[in-house]
């Protein structure tokens, strides 16, 4: 009887450590996985900062200026109210209004003159997590300036 005990013990402790293992690789997959899913929206939050930071030149040489932090980018959209434009600003805007958010359906933060670029503007996301800092996909994105 002892025997059949101890080769019971042996089989439940080999099914606990498998259980055990399986479960530790189970949440590295679906963790991985979760970043995985994230990777095409942080490329294409990437590409819409680009984007905004080509249509904000655009801005530039028809008004001269960037848009102050409360024109925010909605100025993009219609206009500055109460200026005058001197170049040629389009009757319908440079874009969308869905183009002002990130793929999480959050608005694209600005601010000008920027902290970080104080001779232009600071351009962001606070990526998937929505909240400031992070890591990995979770990190802020940025627009980049070319020197």
């Amino acid at each position: 009887m002892s025997h059949r005990r101890s080769l019971a013990r042996a089989i439940l402790w080999i099914l606990a450590t498998i259980g055990l293992f399986s479960t530790v690789f189970f949440v590295c997959s679906v963790s991985h996985l979760g970043d995985a899913s994230e990777r095409p929206r942080v490329t294409a939050a990437r590409a819409r900062l680009a984007n905004l930071q080509a249509v904000l030149e655009l801005y530039r040489l028809d008004m001269g200026h960037y848009p102050t932090t409360d024109q925010g980018l909605r100025a993009l959209l219609c206009g500055p109210s109460g200026e005058t434009i001197r170049g040629s600003f389009p009757a319908l805007g440079y874009l969308r209004i869905e183009s002002l958010q990130d793929p999480w359906a959050n608005d694209f933060l600005y601010r000008s003159p920027g902290t970080e670029h104080p001779d232009a503007y600071d351009l962001w996301s606070l990526g998937a997590d929505s909240a400031p800092g992070g890591t990995g996909t979770d990190s802020d994105l940025k627009a980049s300036f070319e020197p």
